[in-house]
């Protein structure tokens, strides 16, 4: 069973994956900072026609830049839009990357609002389909009762959901752009308008997803928080009626959420008789996902450093017993650093460039078997990590989206909040 953990420290909350004794997952958001996904109604302080790009205030002393190319119509409030972007202009847009070392975080014109089922965006009215949805789907879902003004893109999850947790979703997010239209038009200021959902939203989302899994928390707060928002879920689910709805349906989407209360645990060290970190073995697991040398079972190591321009990981055979077969060895040596490496990367939530150094290997077909080894390997993970190139000297070129800071930003928070 895959655990999960919540936990909150002085200044940020902190989620954790645990598997097998491994933490597979993590992530950490500094409670007040920006978010990917929120919306902000922004005041546009300077334009630069060289870069095709905008500054924007979001108000409270926070900076952001807007990249005028490829963008679909501003929402301006202020005045009407006449097709171009003024200094002055109060326009709505949407956090596309967080702010990284000296760079400002970086904003859209596409306001969107994401739920578990389905995307909901400031354009013309449609509907639209994840490309995986299946064709028979696809029919069966257009011809549910979607009453909203906007754009709605249909997720993945809803090939396999029920039409009831569709149809309650949709009305939800119409309503909250309602407000956020609505907050826009009779705002005098900048600000944020509308925050992504915050770390217990979306662990519920993960809780849904994997029926298998379960969270464990110690801090009451969190506890409650998590509960409180799973019974508003449950009761918004039952109050959509449409005619297209069966009570079966009404019925199964309850069972479901009443079945997420019961995979969230509060752990009380006291009634549990054994320590929260002796327990679930948590210093072991920190103390490996902390550091910069990682053994591997074939005797090699991996080196990570984190830099503020990139990361280096660097593949070395360390004690391995290199035989008569070298090039045999490396390629073995190599293939479970690929793994390693993909696992290194989403545990410890790396992301932007990253540079992996493999052993060097002679035989071109070797290489070939271990580049479809790291692009599989990479490939497993959300956001996916992408090889965008192999350089002359043999260094592998990683990209992987932003989602927020690594494990090392939170090192504090973890020592004085999870392993005191």
């Amino acid at each position: 069973m895959k655990q999960y953990f919540f936990e909150r420290s002085d200044r940020a909350d902190l989620f954790f994956a645990m598997q097998d004794g491994r933490i597979t997952d993590f992530y950490g958001e500094v409670r007040g900072d920006i978010r990917t996904g929120d919306l902000y109604l922004a005041r546009v302080e300077r334009i630069q026609p060289s870069i095709e790009a905008a500054f924007v205030d979001l108000g409270d002393k926070k900076k952001a830049f807007l990249p005028l190319k490829g963008q679909e119509e501003f929402r301006i409030f202020n005045r009407t839009y006449e097709g171009r972007l003024r200094c002055g202009d109060l326009v709505l847009v949407r956090i596309e990357t967080t702010a990284q070392k000296e760079k400002l975080p970086k904003v859209n014109a596409c306001a969107e609002l994401a739920g578990r089922y389905a995307v909901l965006s400031l354009k013309e009215k449609a509907l639209h389909f994840s490309q995986k949805i299946g064709e028979k789907r696809k029919e069966e879902l257009r011809a549910l009762p979607i009453d909203s003004p906007y754009r709605v893109l249909l997720r993945t999850e809803a090939s396999d959901a029920e039409d009831v947790a569709i149809l309650s979703e949709i009305v939800e997010l119409s309503a909250k752009m309602d407000r956020v239209l609505l907050r826009c038009e009779h705002s005098v200021g900048t600000g944020k308008i509308c925050g992504e959902k915050g770390i217990a939203e979306r662990l519920i989302s993960i809780l849904r997803r994997e029926s298998g899994s379960c969270l464990i928390t110690r801090n009451e707060e969190i506890y409650n928080e998590m509960i409180k928002e799973i019974k508003i879920r449950e009761v918004k689910t039952r109050e959509v009626k449409t005619q297209e709805v069966k009570t079966q349906e009404v019925f199964d989407s309850r069972k479901e959420e009443i079945g997420l209360l019961e995979r969230i645990f509060l752990h009380e060290d006291e009634k549990a008789g054994v320590p929260y970190t002796v327990r679930f073995h948590l210093e072991r697991a920190f103390s490996e996902i902390l550091k910069e040398r990682i053994y591997l079972s074939s005797g090699g190591t991996l080196y990570i450093s984190e830099t503020e321009a990139l990361t280096v990981i660097d593949v070395n055979t360390g004690k391995a017993a290199i035989g008569k077969n070298r090039e045999e060895t490396f390629l073995k040596q190599n293939l479970e650093a690929a793994k390693e490496v993909a696992f290194q990367i989403r545990s410890r939530n790396l992301s932007g460039i990253i540079i992996v150094d493999f052993i060097n290997m002679k035989f071109t077909e070797n290489e070939t078997i271990l580049i479809k080894q790291v692009k599989q390997s990479l490939g497993e993970m959300t956001p996916p990590a992408v090889l965008e190139d192999i350089t002359k000297l043999g260094l592998v070129e990683i990209t992987r989206k932003k989602t927020g800071p690594s494990i090392l930003t939170f090192r504090d928070d973890i020592n004085k909040t999870i392993l005191l």
